[in-house]
């Protein structure tokens, strides 16, 4: 049993000067531990400081490994909600509605983004702003796929010789937190494109998994586009998505798309 004998023994702290320490009994041995306060809280303070930087640390290193992985690519790989070009109105309710997105990303579990218009007038650009802000943001991991690209996969899983099956690519593409479905439209439709769109938005929609899409399309070309079914899922990010019908950033010298 630990017992204090004595509140008040003064020993000298080279660092502080005079202290003063309990004497305590324990088990039948005395003993004067002669711990300086101040030490001690400064132990602590640098402890604490390196154990947070060590934290830091390992955020960053993971947020460095979620981007190496978000196959975003290299044209896109520093694209920033403030390097847009804001130069109308309608430029700066797109940024708006990509910031609330970013802004909202946990608050609304499932919540999507949808860009369309014009090509060239930066949809990809703050698309991939958005993936870059909800790593740093959330460290949460997210994907970049090119629509054609993915169909050619996935028409090519059908191959006894495919690396990976069709289920496998469609699982792929329903976990992960954040999915940035790039161009969407661009193959031409089908009933196989149709079936392709439904698997990863309904799986998504059924694990309230965040999607942004960008698409040269207008609302009721996306609609057709992706059938009824699709669009009931994504009726609330149709309605209010971003609408980019300004002239084409390339053909004025920006490289913006």
């Amino acid at each position: 049993m630990m017992k204090i004998i004595k509140n008040d023994e003064i020993f000298f702290c080279q660092k502080h000067g005079e202290k003063k320490s309990p004497v305590i009994s324990f088990g039948g041995e005395i003993l004067s531990p002669q711990s300086c306060d101040e030490c001690d809280d400064e132990k602590r303070t640098v402890e604490e400081k390196e154990q947070e930087m060590l934290c830091l640390q390992k955020q960053e290193q993971k947020k460095h490994f979620l981007r190496e992985q978000s196959n975003i690519p290299k044209r896109y790989k520093t694209s920033s909600l403030l390097t847009f070009k804001v130069q109308n109105k309608k430029q700066k309710i797109a940024l708006e509605i990509c910031e609330n997105f970013v802004e909202n990303f946990e608050k609304e579990e499932g919540k999507n983004l949808i860009l369309l218009g014009k090509p060239g007038t930066g949809k990809t650009h703050l698309a991939c702003a958005v993936m870059h802000k909800i790593i740093a943001n959330f460290i949460k991991p997210a994907l970049f796929v090119n629509f054609s690209q993915k169909i050619a996969e996935i028409v090519g899983s059908y191959r006894a010789t495919s690396p990976k099956a069709k289920n496998e690519i469609l699982s792929e593409l329903a976990a992960v937190d954040l999915l940035l479905i790039d161009d969407l439209g661009c193959a031409i439709q089908t009933e196989h494109t149709q079936e392709v769109i439904n698997s990863i938005i309904s799986e998504r929609y059924d694990l309230k998994k965040s999607t942004i899409i960008t698409a040269n399309l207008n609302c009721d070309q996306l609609v057709n586009y992706c059938g009824t079914r699709v669009s009931s899922r994504l009726h609330e990010a149709i309605k209010n998505a971003g609408i980019f019908d300004w002239n084409d950033f390339r053909k004025i010298g920006d490289e913006k798309t």
